[in-house]
């Protein structure tokens, strides 16, 4: 486990290094600092944003007495629904 863990922690900046590459190849060179800045923004936005939405979710789940496992399983189909 921990091992794991150590793995994908190496990882995790790996997509800092590799997204401005990425993004010179998709949009240009000229316009990487304009998409790279909206990324970053988003990102941000939903790392701030994510948590609370799941935490609205799962309160308004236990107020209507949804047991936890079946709460998961209905969002994430409902989740796929919507993205899939």
């Amino acid at each position: 486990m921990l091992g794991a863990f150590c793995i994908i922690i190496s990882m995790y900046g790996g997509g800092f290094a590799t997204i401005p590459a990425y993004l010179a190849d998709v949009f240009g060179t000229k316009y990487v600092s304009a998409v790279h800045g909206r990324l970053l923004t988003a990102w941000s936005v939903a790392g701030v944003l994510g948590p609370v939405l799941v935490n609205y979710i799962r309160e308004l789940q236990i107020a209507h007495g949804i047991p936890l496992l079946w709460g998961v399983v209905q969002t994430l189909r409902r989740s796929m629904a919507l993205f899939g």
